[in-house]
């Protein structure tokens, strides 16, 4: 607004010096060639006024070329042009001279042109000139105005007096016309600003309540890739970053940084929203998953930029990959466990018939290859063993468990591994409960199942996730027991045995290897737990889960585990 009112400033004292330049360069040959008639022809003027009338003259070419003129230079012109009047007028025909008239016009002048300290000049100026003048009669008594003595001198003061009266009255209106446009620019600006302030506080409120509702990224990105808007949560998990910002500072890898493009090429040509995931990294380097949602929006100017939603899911992907991994290795094992076993079995058939030969009275040579073949088959069952130790069971470490905190993590996680369509509600039955268990293996156990049941609704659907501290009156051991009711399509009768068997499944390829559940048996029997399936075809399926835990009534909180 400063800039603004500064331009305004600038382009009134430029539409002033204008103003006056045209006006001397109509009024000032007419009133030069006059004076210079009656100078030179008549003979009735003193020479004093010979500088002005010259001075009068040049005014047309300088408005011809005031455009290679620099403002200031126009101002000084115009400014010393009328002072330079009203000092000779004042010094050779006294303060009471019609063309004192031209003072007005130079304070007026210098108030435009230097605001305050133009005031100042001028006043000091016509204060000097009475002062001038006031000495001047003192010393050689009153200075005459032109007399009345003929009818030339009548018919050319009367010239000059209409001139005057005309320099007056124009110069009266551009400065009425001056400030009339001032006041209207800055009507304008006050009506403009005032609707600003209102819309600003309003986006102002409307921005401070979502800075503080909102748990996930929000950021605009214009279409050259420059941030320029940063949420308060945004912030805390980016990080401190000063200076301009733009996508390729924060996204983890060229491919991310070309999905915000693409997705701002989308944008510039519909109203496409585009949604999809990837990794942002902070200043310092922490890498964040996210789901990224785009919509594209159209700005007053015309111009269009991206308003994206990024939700943090760096736990649900950890999750998720701690189950990939769990699967892989639970396959491995399964496979390891098979291939160790018949391998045994091969290398029992194998050794029992070398031990057969070894008594059958062979010459020196055989036993010899027969030594070398006893040998493979030893270093070949000692190989089997090792890939059979892959099969072995997870290991379990236990931690103190908050129970609220961990059922709170839960759902949190359990409500991002489904869609907007499924609902996913909890219930819990217990407070301020600490309880030993591996955090890490049971949170893996129900996002299996959680997955489990969400694949399994078509649509629209419920997951109910039930949790519950069984066998209140023990002091130190109780069973923890978790639910997960679908309303999925159920699994037939004849599947129920099977769905605990490795690469067994009722879904397409693409949705899994079959593991899952197996992987869940298996970490369940490490536990000392044990899981339950319950499922009627159209009505769905719930998967129970026992698991005996201790109880620690005065856990100390700081000792408390407190993630997966």
């Amino acid at each position: 607004m400063t800039e603004t009112s500064g331009r305004h400033i600038a382009d009134a004292r430029a539409w002033l010096a204008t103003y006056y330049i045209n006006f001397l360069a109509v009024i000032g040959p007419i009133i030069g060639s006059l004076t210079l008639y009656r100078l030179f022809s008549l003979g009735e003027l003193q020479l004093w006024l010979l500088p002005i009338s010259l001075a009068l003259l040049p005014w047309p070419l300088i408005a011809w070329f005031k455009r290679q003129i620099p403002i200031n230079v126009q101002m000084i012109l115009v400014a010393g042009f009328f002072m330079m009047v009203t000092l000779l007028v004042t010094i050779n025909a006294g303060l009471h001279s019609h063309i004192m008239l031209v003072g007005v016009i130079s304070v007026q002048v210098l108030m435009l042109f230097y605001g305050k300290r133009g005031l100042w000049a001028a006043s000091f100026f016509l204060l000097g000139l009475l002062a001038c003048a006031t000495l001047y009669g003192m010393v050689y008594g009153h200075v005459p105005a032109v007399k009345l003595d003929s009818s030339a001198s009548v018919f050319f003061r009367g010239i000059t007096m209409s001139l005057l009266a005309f320099s007056v009255i124009y110069s009266t209106y551009g400065v009425i016309s001056i400030f009339g446009a001032q006041a209207l620019a800055l009507d304008a600006q006050a009506t403009t600003i005032d609707l600003t302030t209102q819309d600003a506080k309003s986006a102002s409120e409307s921005l401070e309540l979502l800075e503080e509702t909102i748990d996930c990224i929000l950021l605009t990105v214009q279409p050259d890739g420059l941030i320029s808007y940063l949420n308060r949560y945004a912030k805390i998990k980016l990080g401190s970053i000063k200076g301009a910002l733009f996508i390729k500072d924060i996204t983890a890898n060229e491919d991310d940084r070309l999905k915000f493009m693409e997705a701002l090429g989308r944008a510039s040509s519909t109203m496409r929203t585009s949604r999809f995931n990837c990794q942002l990294v902070s200043s310092d380097d922490a890498v964040l998953s996210v789901q990224v949602t785009c919509t594209r929006r159209q700005l007053n100017d015309g111009h269009v930029d991206l308003v994206c939603v990024a939700h943090n899911v760096t736990r649900l992907v950890e999750q998720q990959e701690r189950i990939l991994k769990a699967e892989k290795f639970e396959a491995l094992g399964e496979a390891c466990a098979r291939i160790s076993h018949d391998f045994a079995n091969l290398l029992t058939v194998i050794s029992g018939n070398i031990n057969f030969l070894k008594d059958s009275g062979l010459d020196e040579t055989s036993n010899e290859i027969l030594a070398d073949i006893e040998d493979a088959a030893k270093d070949s069952k000692e190989l089997t063993e090792q890939i059979g130790q892959y099969s072995a069971k997870q290991r379990i470490e236990a931690h103190i468990v908050d129970m609220a905190d961990f059922n709170h993590r839960l759902t949190s996680m359990a409500k991002s591994l489904c869609p907007e369509e499924i609902s996913v509600k909890t219930n819990a039955s217990f407070s301020n409960d600490f309880c030993w268990f591996d955090e890490t293996v049971l949170t893996s156990i129900v996002l299996n199942l959680v997955a489990n049941a969400r694949d399994a609704i078509e649509g629209k659907g419920s997951i109910v996730i039930n949790t519950a501290l069984s066998d209140q009156h023990k002091e130190t051991e109780r069973t923890l027991t978790i639910s997960i009711k679908d309303d999925g399509q159920g699994i037939k009768e004849e599947h129920l045995e099977k769905v605990f068997e490795p690469f067994f499944s009722t879904k397409s390829s693409h949705k899994g290897l079959g593991l899952g559940l197996s992987t869940v048996v298996r970490q369940l029997d490490a536990m000392a737990g044990e899981l339950e399936v319950d499922s009627k075809i159209g009505e769905g399926t719930t998967m129970t889960i026992r698991l005996p835990v201790s109880i620690e009534p005065d856990t100390d909180a700081a000792h408390v585990h407190r993630g997966v």
